[in-house]
């Protein structure tokens, strides 16, 4: 493979090592290459686990108590035949899916398990009734004990839809493969019998209301007959003819009228005014009774018009009254037929549904399965091989020894550094006073030396303390979160400024901001995109001598992001140009490799940078990442840094360096 593809080995064998030095193999050159070897190197163990769970498998199926399916299959009509019981009428409707859900439903509902626990006597079915084969004294009433056969049959049949068909299948479960059919067929049966039931109930009360009706609508139409014929007889509308003679008469009187009109046309005048009281001529007398005749004439015709506009009116009457009695005969024999027609089907309405499947005893029982039981034995050792393989794998390729980091990350090995105990660093600011309060430990003496090493890596030579050239700007980064990187960090401050140094930390992880916390830092609302645009007020939001004597901090607000140009633009450069001026050394805190983008830039822009490893934590996998986006990045690693050993485990510290030099102390 190219180099440049594996950055790792290249470095590795600048510093004088080889794989096959170390005894250890090589790694995976591809993700098939290490799952083949992962494969063939457990195989066994895969295998025994397998073996070990169908096994487990067998011995628990074969112990299950045995239990038996009988199916039933019954098949609802296409149409919902009903009555409506407002006009008697047969109405016939599609099934909807929703009503099929409604008839399953029905069956299931304990009301229809109670019918079927009465027709096959299911209270004395040791199966069903747990209470029967319990010989304590308090056992519950024969409700309760119904009321728990109920819940338990409810529990061993089912009835269940086939796609969206009409057809519903009843799956009766039972000990006996004999009860578990009769239990099948009884709910066919009781659902059969109840859909015939429901219907003919339905017509019964449809035939109560018709004849209802028909006795409202016969007693209406004698109470309508009744009046017609009181109105005819009170109205004399039953004389024939009767109206042609009012016409007649009338004519008659119009005529005689007319003619005595003409006889008084020539009428004498008026008696004078003095002659009032004189004794009129025989000529005004036969005058005067013309007209009297004329006025009866008159009065006889007006009356005749009267009585015949009268009975006119009675006769429209009438008409009005015997269209409102045919109606009400009409209505009175629709309601009869209705009925009659309704009383002939009640003894051919069908159920609307029918029995295609009779269930019989079942010759095997359903569960348990033996073929499922074994092959969910043979899925679960399956699983718990390749669980069990990856973990050892996992924990088998941590790296736990100085020498398997390097072959890990293709770099040289800078420093082992011992555990420190949590007691020591318990609590605010505990690893800075625990630090400061001690400068002879083996954690210290580790530190210097890591410190030493990193150091001679800046331009081959380290800057002499107090002395004016530039403060060398060390990375340091981890694969992954937990590695103690920021630990490292604030540690190799400290340190250094016990020996004089003027030391800035910044904390690049705006993340976890880890350093910050170590520190007891409150958050920082400041960004870096701003802080570091600004060379000349870039001091300004250090906080001087916060961490220890010496030993500044500068924070960023958490989730904040680094600058991509970073290491190019002419204001950053010249900020980290100040701060190289104004200090001796400056530390930064960055994300994890595997993590964060901005590791990678970061380091990039550091003179130096140390990857850091926990021992026993980080596996040689993420190890070799992270190295190769260090090489891709092009920055300048000084090493690796086995971080947390304890030296009590770890034969390679415990007998020699300072640890034993001082005793372990």
């Amino acid at each position: 493979m190219d180099d440049a593809v594996q950055p790792g080995r290249r470095d590795m064998r600048a510093h004088g090592l080889d794989y096959a030095m170390t005894g250890l193999a090589e790694p995976p050159r591809g993700d098939l290459a290490r799952l083949v070897r992962f494969l063939r190197d457990n195989l066994l163990l895969i295998a025994a686990m397998v073996v070990l769970s169908v096994a487990i498998a067998h011995v628990v199926v074969s112990r299950l108590p045995k239990s038996y399916a009988a199916r039933a299959t019954i098949v609802l009509d296409y149409v919902d035949t009903r009555i409506d019981p407002a006009s008697g009428d047969i109405v016939t409707t599609p099934l909807s899916p929703m009503q099929v859900e409604t008839e399953m439903d029905v069956a299931r509902s304990r009301g229809f398990a109670r019918s079927v626990v009465d027709r096959l006597d299911l209270g004395q079915d040791a199966y069903l009734n747990p209470f029967l084969a319990d010989d304590d004294p308090a056992t519950p009433s024969a409700e309760e004990q119904l009321e728990a056969v109920v819940t338990r049959l409810l529990q061993n049949y089912q009835m269940s839809r086939r796609g969206e068909s009409l057809a519903l299948d009843i799956v009766a479960t039972h000990a006996d493969r004999d009860q578990a059919a009769h239990i099948a067929n009884a709910v066919a049966d009781i659902y059969i019998e109840r859909k015939l039931e429901e219907r003919r109930e339905d017509v019964s009360r449809s035939l109560v209301y018709l004849q209802e009706r028909v006795q409202e609508l016969a007693a209406a139409l004698v109470d309508s007959e009744s009046s017609v014929a009181a109105f005819i007889r009170d109205n004399e509308l039953d004389r024939s003819g009767y109206s042609e003679q009012l016409r007649t008469e009338i004519e008659r009187a119009r005529s005689l009228l007319a003619l005595a009109g003409a006889g008084t046309a020539a009428a004498t005048p008026a008696p004078a005014e003095g002659q009032a009281g004189s004794v009129l001529s025989p000529e005004a007398q036969a005058q005067t009774e013309a007209q009297a005749q004329t006025a009866d004439l008159a009065a006889e015709a007006a009356a005749l018009e009267t009585q015949l506009r009268e009975r006119t009116r009675n006769e429209l009457t009438l008409v009005n009254m015997q269209r409102a009695l045919d109606a009400e005969t009409l209505r009175y024999q629709a309601f009869v037929e209705r009925r009659n027609s309704l009383e002939t089907q009640v003894d051919i309405i069908a159920p609307g549904v029918r029995q295609i499947t009779t269930a019989e005893p079942p010759l095997a029982p359903y569960r348990p399965d033996r073929r499922l039981g074994l092959a969910a034995g043979l899925v679960l050792g399956l699983v718990a091989g390749l669980l069990v393989a990856f973990l050892r794998d996992m924990s088998a390729s941590r790296v736990t020894e100085p020498g398997e980091a390097e072959i890990a990350a293709g770099m040289p090995m800078l420093a082992g550094i011992p555990v420190l105990r949590r007691r020591k660093t318990d609590g605010p600011r505990g690893l800075v006073r625990h630090l400061s309060d001690n400068s002879r430990t083996p954690y210290h003496e580790a530190l210097r030396v890591l410190l030493t090493g990193i150091l001679n890596r800046v331009d081959g030579v380290a800057p002499a303390p107090g002395s004016s050239a530039p403060a060398p700007i060390i990375a340091v980064t981890s694969a992954q979160s937990g590695d103690g990187k920021s630990t490292l960090a604030l540690s190799l401050g400290i340190v250094a400024a016990q020996e004089h140094q003027r030391v800035l930390l910044i904390d690049f992880d705006l993340q976890r901001q880890g350093l910050a916390a170590l520190a007891g830092a409150k958050p920082s609302e400041q960004i870096p995109e701003i802080v570091l645009r600004n060379p000349a007020d870039l001091t300004r939001h250090v906080a001087r001598n916060f961490v220890a004597p010496g030993v500044d901090l500068l924070t960023f607000r958490r989730g904040a992001l680094v600058p991509r140009n970073i290491r190019t633009l002419p204001q950053y450069v010249e900020s980290f140009q100040t701060l190289r001026q104004a200090y001796d050394l400056v530390i930064l805190d960055t994300p994890p490799l595997l993590a964060a983008d901005e590791a990678s830039r970061l380091a990039a822009l550091a003179d130096v940078a140390v990857l850091v490893a926990r021992w026993r934590r980080t596996t040689g996998h993420a190890l070799r990442g992270a190295a190769t986006i260090l090489m891709a990045s092009k920055a300048n690693v000084a090493g690796c840094v086995l971080n947390g050993v304890d030296p009590a485990r770890d034969r390679s510290m415990a007998g020699q360096g300072y640890y034993a030099y001082s005793g372990g102390a």
